[in-house]
């Protein structure tokens, strides 16, 4: 998991995709599914929104 971490923190932006798509960011931020995605999960449950494996 660090290893992915670090190909994460560590990607080179400059003349990549994600800075022609994403022009005002410069690099990737730490989340957490927990803290961050709260309000995603919130309102995927109110929509009936399932991601469970079948």
């Amino acid at each position: 998991a660090e290893k992915v971490k670090e190909a994460f923190f560590t990607f080179p932006w400059e003349g990549s995709e994600l800075k022609a798509e994403f022009k005002k960011e410069d690099k990737f931020i730490p989340i957490t599914f927990q803290e961050h995605w709260a309000v995603i999960r919130t309102i995927d449950k109110a929509n009936g929104v399932s991601y469970a494996c079948k």
